[in-house]
């Protein structure tokens, strides 16, 4: 496993965030967000049914929610502007965590991004 990412899956568990946080962060890096792509694995919802209300034609996944559903993503994109960093959000919620410890420096901007992340999040 990823240190950056066992050290971010220990962050969640800080004291300070509510528990309904965690919970949702801890199913999110699980990939086990109810979202509509989870249950249409489950035949729970039937095809047509799986796609984002906002967006029809993208399915709608963990990844669409928190990384590319468009308000979410401008508002990623502003956090990074914020903080002087550009390029582009990865594809995945996975990615991004993978990478979360090479986007901070310094023990305050470490716990600002903590706490960013499960704002966001």
């Amino acid at each position: 496993m990823n240190p950056g990412l066992r050290t971010f899956k220990a962050s969640i568990w800080q004291k300070g965030i509510p528990s309904k946080v965690q919970s949702f962060l801890w199913l999110a890096i699980q990939n086990r967000l109810y979202t509509k792509d989870f249950l249409l694995c489950r035949n729970i919802i039937p095809v047509d049914q799986a796609f984002c209300i906002l967006y029809k034609n993208e399915i709608e996944t963990s990844n669409h929610l928190l990384l590319h559903y468009r308000p979410v993503w401008k508002l990623w994109l502003k956090f990074l502007d914020w903080w002087g960093i550009s390029g582009c959000l990865p594809c995945c919620v996975d990615d991004l965590l993978h990478q979360w410890p090479n986007l901070v420096f310094g023990k305050f901007q470490r716990k600002a991004w903590s706490m960013l992340s499960c704002c966001v999040s």
